[in-house]
């Protein structure tokens, strides 16, 4: 009887690991799946009366972590740096928390466009080029059942930064000639 439980319990963690099943009962069968006519409903739910103008809350905390990816250029007499980089920025928007409609608690996210959601208007200050909004309308945001948003635009930012090349000793090897 053990056993059967152990190889009971090892399935349906297989079969949550790949995404068939969404909400086990404990000692039970399964209590839903998912279905994308869920996902609709829950879609109409929360964006039936939602502005993506206004703003979450009068104060939104938004968290930003930036990866440098690479660096492409670099240049010291016009102070300057092309870099590829990607942002991910997280806030809340409890207009989006789902958690207490028990109809969707097996959802644990669903994904959005910038055309749909409310996103901060983020402008990086050091740009010598494309003074704009940081945007990327097809990128898809994804939203977590609690309301947090994950956003994460990436970029070539050409900006202006200032190069101390001071104690930067620039050395030239000869390579011998046979």
């Amino acid at each position: 009887m053990q056993m059967k439980c152990v190889l009971i319990c090892m399935y349906l963690c297989l079969m949550r690991a790949l995404g068939q099943i969404v909400s086990v009962g404990l000692g039970s069968t399964v209590n839903s799946l998912y279905t994308s006519t869920r996902e609709d409903a829950l879609r109409t739910d929360l964006f039936g009366s939602y502005q993506k103008n206004s703003r979450p809350a009068p104060l939104v905390d938004i968290r930003c972590n930036i990866k440098l990816l690479s660096i492409k250029d670099l240049n010291t007499r016009e102070q300057s740096m092309s870099s590829v980089v990607y942002f991910t920025f997280t806030w809340n928007d409890t207009r989006l928390d789902w958690r207490s409609k028990a109809s969707y608690t097996d959802i644990e996210d669903i994904y959005s466009t910038e055309s749909v959601l409310f996103i901060p208007p983020i402008v990086v200050e050091n740009t010598v080029s494309n003074l704009g909004l940081l945007s990327e309308r097809t990128l898809p945001i994804k939203i977590a059942q609690s309301g947090k948003i994950t956003w994460s635009p990436g970029n070539i930012i050409d900006t202006s930064c200032d190069i101390d090349t001071t104690f930067i000793r620039l050395t030239s090897r000869r390579v011998a000639s046979r």
